[in-house]
Order: structure tokens, then sequence, then C-alpha cells
């Protein structure tokens, strides 16, 4: 019979943290930079603590972070995920965490144009790519923050 082993919220945070530090290190050396997109709600405030214990090594200079699933709304509101992320990573990174286009809130058709303006920050990111290739991108999911992470596939 199999056992089950369910990993609580600090085993999870630590492990994923090990490995994102490891990702970051293999992506910056062979590309120079390192492109995380981060979804919102509890992921930044269960994640960001344990990847954030030890920056030397990081080269945070280096890092981008964009937003997998920002909500519209103001950049200082309580459900923002942008202001989560700003809140839990250190201010290095701050310049790179790229929030969504505000002044766009309220207008018709808001959300298509709110979606096409954080696309041209990617095509700005990425431009001689067809479509933005992430080194990692971190999902939150529920409240016990069970992640998922999508990889970079360079060889099938």
């Amino acid at each position: 019979m199999s056992k089950v082993h369910v990993l609580s919220k600090e085993e999870i945070s630590q492990q994923t943290s090990q490995l994102v530090r490891k990702l970051s290190q293999e992506a910056i050396k062979k590309h120079d930079r390192f492109v995380v997109a981060i979804s919102g709600a509890s992921l930044p405030s269960t994640l960001c603590p344990k990847l954030f214990e030890e920056t030397e090594s990081l080269q945070l200079e280096k890092w981008h972070i964009f937003l997998a699933d920002e909500r519209i709304v103001p950049l200082d509101h309580a459900d923002s995920n942008y202001r989560e992320v700003l809140k839990n990573c250190p201010q290095v990174v701050h310049p790179r965490v790229y929030p969504i286009d505000v002044s766009l809130i309220g207008t018709e058709g808001d959300s298509d144009k709110i979606a096409a303006a954080y696309e041209k920050k990617l095509k700005e990111l990425f431009p001689n790519d067809e479509l933005p290739v992430f080194d990692v991108v971190l999902r939150g999911r529920d409240q016990m923050a069970t992640l998922a992470l999508s990889f970079r596939i360079t060889n099938f």
C-alpha cells in the first residue's frame, strides 16, 4: 500500500524556494536574466520570506517579475497582487516587478486594454521572441498554497 505525504505550508515554501533559487541561477548563467511569473493571493506571503532569506547569491538585479493573475484594482488596493509582491520581495527587485496599467481602469473595455498593455510590456522584454518564455511560473492554489511549476522546456 502506498503512503501519501502531505507537505506543510512551511515544507512547500522551503522546497519551492530551493528550486526557484536553483532555477534563477541557471537562467542567469544561461541568458543573463531570470524571468518569473507569480500569482497573487497568499503565494507571495507564503513563498517570498523563505525565498529571500538570503539574497546575496541571487543576483536580484537580474530578476524580472510578472504577475500571472493580477486583479483590475488600483496598485495600492488590498486585493492587488502587485502590492503583495512588493510587500514580500526585497526593495532591489521592485523596479522589475511589472504592474498593470492602472490608468486604463474604468475605461470602456478596460480589461482588454489592460491585457494589451501588459502584452506590450512582455514584448519589450522579449523583443526577438514570438512568444515570451518564462523561466518559471509560480501558481498558488487554495489555502494550502499547493504550488505548480511550469518550466522552460528546451529539449524534446
